[in-house]
């Protein structure tokens, strides 16, 4: 009876460290942040509440839920691009369990200005000042066909193009980092769980004792 209560006991344990612990990843993912939410098990958490706020002043700037597959996307807050805020994201599944991923301003900043810079274009075949066109002769008359127009891209753009490129290709591995790094049960909760086992084995030495006396 006793060697049960234990390897239960020794089964509980980790079992309750980890049933309720949130993973949060997200990421800036053009006008957007992407991310997903996940139980430690690997299991989706899906229809979870997601609130973004503030870092420093945990004012409250958006808030969106989980779908089916545990992901969620909302466009970055604009207030948040004007103050250079950094960002953290809770995801709340209740009972007082909850996950958080902390976005700095950089993280989101870059993929948001992709947008804006990427707007701006040249056409290649612009006249140039002061160009004057030469006399038409009568074998010119007819129509020249004239080059496409050629979107004129800076070295800045294509660095953030990139950049953009190279952190989609990186979001699986960035994902498998965040959950490497979280943390298992401390050490208090360890000798807790030991406690735990070793007052269970008390009462049974203890009833065990009350029924020998009594035979």
């Amino acid at each position: 009876m006793t060697t049960v209560l234990l390897f239960s006991g020794l089964s509980f344990l980790p079992a309750s460290a980890n049933a309720h612990k949130i993973l949060v990843f997200a990421y800036g993912d053009g006008p957007a942040i992407t991310g997903e939410v996940t139980f430690s098990s690997g299991r989706k958490a899906r229809d979870v509440e997601i609130t973004v706020m503030d870092e420093a002043t945990k004012k409250v700037l958006a808030t969106t839920k989980t779908n089916d597959k545990g992901e969620f996307k909302f466009p970055i807050p604009q207030e948040a691009v004007r103050k250079k805020m950094n960002l953290l994201i809770v995801a709340n599944v209740g009972d007082g369990h909850r996950g958080q991923w902390h976005m700095t301003a950089q993280d989101y900043m870059d993929s948001a200005d992709e947008i804006a810079t990427t707007a701006s274009v040249a056409p290649a075949n612009a006249a140039l000042p002061h160009e004057t066109a030469p006399a038409a002769s009568p074998a010119a008359s007819a129509p020249v066909p004239q080059p496409a127009a050629v979107t004129a891209v800076t070295e800045k753009q294509i660095e953030k193009i990139v950049e953009r490129v190279m952190d989609r290709k990186l979001t699986p591995v960035k994902h498998l980092l965040a959950q490497a790094c979280e943390p298992g049960p401390s050490v208090s909760d360890i000798l807790g769980g030991i406690g735990y086992i070793i007052g269970l084995g008390g009462i049974v030495a203890y009833f065990k004792g009350q029924k020998k006396s009594a035979s």
